[in-house]
Protein backbone atom coordinates (compact mmCIF):
# COMPACT_ATOMS: atom_id res chain seq x y z
CA UNK A 1 0.00 0.00 0.00
CA UNK A 2 3.03 2.35 0.57
CA UNK A 3 4.59 1.42 -2.52
CA UNK A 4 1.32 2.53 -4.37
CA UNK A 5 1.31 6.26 -3.22
CA UNK A 6 4.97 6.60 -3.43
CA UNK A 7 4.38 6.05 -7.01
CA UNK A 8 4.73 9.17 -9.56
CA UNK A 9 2.07 10.18 -12.24
CA UNK A 10 5.04 9.27 -14.42
CA UNK A 11 5.55 5.81 -13.18
CA UNK A 12 1.84 5.24 -13.45
CA UNK A 13 1.67 6.66 -16.71
CA UNK A 14 4.71 4.54 -17.51
CA UNK A 15 2.59 1.01 -16.68
CA UNK A 16 -0.52 2.20 -17.89
CA UNK A 17 1.41 3.16 -21.86
CA UNK A 18 3.07 -0.70 -21.34
CA UNK A 19 0.07 -2.51 -20.35
CA UNK A 20 -2.08 -0.65 -23.31
CA UNK A 21 0.56 -1.42 -26.03
CA UNK A 22 0.65 -5.02 -24.97
CA UNK A 23 -2.94 -5.03 -25.40
CA UNK A 24 -3.33 -3.53 -28.12
CA UNK A 25 -0.58 -6.13 -30.03
CA UNK A 26 -2.47 -8.90 -28.70
CA UNK A 27 -5.57 -7.80 -29.98
CA UNK A 28 -4.04 -6.74 -33.19
CA UNK A 29 -2.68 -10.27 -33.44
CA UNK A 30 -5.58 -12.13 -32.94
CA UNK A 31 -7.35 -9.94 -35.75
CA UNK A 32 -4.19 -10.62 -38.34
CA UNK A 33 -4.56 -14.55 -37.37
CA UNK A 34 -8.28 -14.60 -38.32
CA UNK A 35 -7.73 -12.88 -41.17
CA UNK A 36 -5.05 -15.87 -42.25
CA UNK A 37 -7.08 -18.41 -40.95
CA UNK A 38 -10.05 -16.98 -43.20
CA UNK A 39 -7.66 -16.72 -46.04
CA UNK A 40 -6.01 -19.93 -45.87
CA UNK A 41 -8.86 -21.77 -45.83
CA UNK A 42 -11.00 -19.97 -48.44
CA UNK A 43 -7.86 -19.82 -50.78
CA UNK A 44 -7.28 -22.06 -53.90
CA UNK A 45 -3.86 -21.72 -53.43
CA UNK A 46 -1.10 -24.05 -51.16
CA UNK A 47 -3.61 -26.97 -51.18
CA UNK A 48 -0.79 -29.74 -50.52
CA UNK A 49 0.17 -27.78 -47.26
CA UNK A 50 -3.32 -26.99 -46.84
CA UNK A 51 -3.95 -30.73 -46.51
CA UNK A 52 -0.63 -31.20 -44.21
CA UNK A 53 -1.30 -27.90 -42.28
CA UNK A 54 -5.14 -26.86 -42.61
CA UNK A 55 -4.54 -24.63 -39.48
CA UNK A 56 -2.31 -21.44 -40.44
CA UNK A 57 -1.52 -19.84 -37.46
CA UNK A 58 -1.30 -23.52 -35.39
CA UNK A 59 1.25 -24.17 -38.39
CA UNK A 60 3.68 -21.58 -37.65
CA UNK A 61 4.41 -23.71 -34.84
CA UNK A 62 4.05 -27.08 -36.35
CA UNK A 63 6.31 -26.33 -39.25
CA UNK A 64 9.75 -25.21 -37.89
CA UNK A 65 11.95 -23.18 -39.89
CA UNK A 66 14.43 -25.93 -39.24
CA UNK A 67 12.96 -28.21 -41.24
CA UNK A 68 14.35 -30.03 -43.94
CA UNK A 69 14.72 -28.68 -47.56
CA UNK A 70 13.44 -31.70 -48.67
CA UNK A 71 10.76 -32.28 -46.02
CA UNK A 72 9.37 -28.72 -46.96
CA UNK A 73 9.25 -28.93 -50.77
CA UNK A 74 7.33 -32.28 -49.92
CA UNK A 75 4.95 -30.78 -47.55
CA UNK A 76 4.69 -27.71 -49.82
CA UNK A 77 3.81 -30.00 -52.96
CA UNK A 78 6.61 -28.35 -54.88
CA UNK A 79 9.35 -31.62 -54.60
CA UNK A 80 10.47 -33.43 -57.46
CA UNK A 81 7.50 -36.08 -58.02
CA UNK A 82 6.32 -37.56 -60.62
CA UNK A 83 2.88 -35.78 -60.34
CA UNK A 84 4.58 -32.68 -60.32
CA UNK A 85 7.18 -32.85 -62.55
CA UNK A 86 3.98 -34.70 -65.19
CA UNK A 87 1.84 -31.51 -64.82
CA UNK A 88 5.16 -29.63 -65.60
CA UNK A 89 5.81 -32.00 -68.86
CA UNK A 90 9.03 -33.49 -67.61
CA UNK A 91 7.59 -36.71 -67.05
CA UNK A 92 5.98 -39.14 -69.36
CA UNK A 93 3.29 -40.40 -66.61
CA UNK A 94 2.63 -39.08 -62.89
CA UNK A 95 2.72 -42.55 -61.85
CA UNK A 96 5.03 -44.03 -58.83
CA UNK A 97 6.15 -47.49 -58.71
CA UNK A 98 2.74 -48.67 -56.66
CA UNK A 99 0.84 -47.83 -59.58
CA UNK A 100 -0.99 -44.66 -57.73
CA UNK A 101 -0.05 -40.86 -58.65
CA UNK A 102 2.80 -40.14 -57.05
CA UNK A 103 1.95 -37.14 -54.78
CA UNK A 104 3.27 -35.69 -51.80
CA UNK A 105 0.01 -37.05 -49.73
CA UNK A 106 0.79 -40.02 -51.59
CA UNK A 107 4.43 -40.53 -50.25
CA UNK A 108 3.47 -39.24 -46.56
CA UNK A 109 0.45 -40.84 -46.11
CA UNK A 110 -0.04 -43.92 -48.06
CA UNK A 111 3.49 -45.00 -49.30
Amino acid sequence: MLRALRLSVADITEDYRLWFRERMYGEVEEELNREWRNRWRASTKGRTTFSFVPDAAGGRRLVSTEMPYAVARLVTGHGMLRAKMFEMGLATDPYCACGDPETAEHIIMEY
